[in-house]
């Protein structure tokens, strides 16, 4: 594990984060001293889209993975987005077990070999059933990629994509929407444009310098439990009310988890894993800093994980389909 966490290319955080189609406007022009004040919505002001990202401590950015509300995704959205980006559908719109699973597998583990990234490597997420159930603990446990689920509710202080990546790039995306509907008189943001538009965003926004200072403010790489402010966590969740297992405000993920995985449909290239390839090294976990809470897959632990999300993503339907024919998909 030492070997690993000193190593800021397998030190991994993943995340999601919604973007909404139509924001509230800054400003809205009115008369003066009218209190009645309000603004056109365009059909698409209640969507928001799902998006998994994820960072490593030595500045890389991984390809995103969208879930889009629904079961089918149009060619045309296909046609969108980037060959490497991953696309997927859920009933609520929001992340589940299935569309994580194959994130996992057909978006990041291609990302991290194509990088010659040396396996293990250690991932760290939020503490929520959708990246700790079984069935993503079992495929990420052949893959060579071990779970790290840290403390609940606590994403504003121990992961670096709430910390130091996800406000700048919220804010440039808010821009860019602001910028694209002025350009575009009476034409609504769709989900046809969101790729090329968040795209944009990620570039403006990305760069290494903010990514390796959110992982050593968030103790993760160097690794020093002691960079933490625990104390902002402590107080805070005092003041809300807040305890394990309560989802926080902006969670994108369906907190039923879904456990019905009807509509869960492929991203990318669907890389069948070589487990021997991968498991080029063999890691003992000594240790686990009581910050960290590691996904465990022990058969003895099983009987205590929610049923409800230990489903087989084999039983979504198209689950193993591509969304798109290859000789035709020209992301760019």
């Amino acid at each position: 594990m030492a070997e690993i966490l000193d190593n800021p290319s397998r030190v991994l955080n993943g995340d999601e984060s919604s973007f909404s189609l139509s924001r509230t406007p800054r400003k809205v022009v009115v008369s003066a001293g009218n209190k009645s004040v309000s603004f056109e919505e365009t059909p698409n002001s209640m969507l928001n889209v799902t998006v998994m990202f994820t960072f490593a401590a030595d500045g890389s950015v991984f390809p995103p993975g969208i879930v889009l509300p629904g079961k089918r995704v149009s060619p045309d959205i296909v046609q969108s987005v980037p060959t490497d980006w991953g696309l997927g559908t859920s009933g609520t719109g929001w992340m589940d077990t299935c569309n994580f699973v194959k994130y996992i597998r057909t978006v990041l583990l291609p990302a991290l070999k194509k990088k010659r990234t040396k396996f293990p490597v250690i991932y760290f997420l939020d503490g929520h059933k959708t990246h700790t159930a079984l069935e993503a603990a079992d495929e990420c446990n052949k893959l060579g990629i071990i779970l790290m689920g840290r403390i609940p509710n606590a994403s504003r202080i121990l992961h670096p994509a709430d910390v130091a990546i996800f406000w700048p790039l919220k804010s440039s995306w808010g821009d860019f929407v602001d910028a694209w509907r002025n350009t575009h008189d009476n034409m609504e943001l769709t989900t046809v444009t969101f790729g090329p538009l968040l795209r944009e965003a990620m570039e403006l926004t990305f760069n290494e310098k903010t990514i390796t200072s959110g992982f050593a403010t968030c103790g993760l790489f160097p690794f020093n439990q002691d960079a933490v402010n625990y104390s902002k966590y402590l107080a805070e969740s005092s003041e809300n009310g807040l305890s394990d297992g309560v989802t926080e405000t902006g969670d994108s993920r369906d907190p039923v988890m879904n456990s019905s995985y009807s509509g869960c449909s492929v991203y990318s290239k669907d890389a069948q894993p070589d487990k021997d390839e991968t498991m080029n090294e063999v890691s003992s976990l000594e240790s686990t800093p009581p910050a960290f809470i590691e996904v465990d897959v022990k058969v003895e632990q099983l009987s205590e994980m929610d049923p409800n999300v230990t489903e087989n993503c084999s039983d979504c339907p198209d689950s193993d389909k591509l969304m798109y024919q290859e000789s035709s998909h020209k992301g760019t």
